[in-house]
């Protein structure tokens, strides 16, 4: 992706947030929303994260970009410059998209974590607006829609583990079928199904969401570890 590809784009996944260091605990694990001057405060470690890389090594500009671009926004709503539109680099850009879906995922005391599914429809209703819309649609095209490893419920109430999907069928991923919807076993074996037709898979859920112990959680990952793709 114009140089920014493969080792470098991990390397920047890596870094973007190394600046928050800087910021102490107390704002970091605050229970409840941050004051604007804590605001203030966690924004710096954009820039401060950008100086500790520099003193490290050598860097290259596209890894400078997308480390002081990874929260701006197409609209210009961003930070810490405010670059909107074109004049924000598309390593910024996709860094964003990354930085975001990361983030859904994270539980905060003021804001759950989102299943995977929901993280990325939540990023796609922002396409054209904060984010560069073929770079939404290349992400999506490569986690798919439902990400590999997201528990999905179908409509007969049967839980599984997505195995994998194919950039073709984004929403219609190879699923691993683990357990019916109290958590018991099912009739069969653990076994690979990939749903027909819209609707076939009712929503995406968190483990936590789900009655069921860490050993069949456990036990379930394993099973569908085991299957082949």
């Amino acid at each position: 992706m114009s140089g920014f590809e493969g080792p470098l784009a991990a390397r920047a996944g890596l870094l973007l947030d190394i600046g928050k260091i800087s910021v102490p605990i107390t704002i970091l694990a605050k229970p409840a929303r941050l004051s604007s001057p804590e605001r203030r405060f966690i924004r710096r470690h954009v820039r401060r994260g950008l100086y500790m890389v520099r003193a490290a090594e050598a860097i290259s500009e596209t890894l400078e970009e997308a480390i002081l671009g990874h929260h701006e926004r197409l609209d210009g709503s961003g930070y810490p410059r405010g670059v909107r539109g074109t004049r924000l680099p598309l390593s910024a850009r996709l860094a964003g998209i990354v930085d975001t879906y990361d983030a859904l995922l994270q539980h905060k005391s003021y804001s759950p974590a989102l299943a995977a599914h929901d993280a990325i429809r939540l990023i796609n209703s922002m396409r054209d607006r904060q984010f560069d819309s073929a770079l939404v649609k290349s992400f999506i095209q490569a986690l798919g829609v439902y990400p590999t490893g997201s528990w999905v419920q179908l409509a007969d109430g049967r839980l599984g583990i997505v195995r994998s999907q194919t950039a073709e069928q984004p929403a219609h991923p190879h699923v691993a079928l683990v357990c019916d919807s109290t958590g018991g076993a099912l009739k069969t074996d653990t076994m690979l199904w990939k749903p027909a037709r819209r609707g076939d898979i009712a929503r995406a859920v968190l483990p936590g969401q789900m009655q069921l112990s860490q050993r069949i959680v456990d036990a379930a990952v394993l099973a569908a570890a085991s299957l082949a793709a």
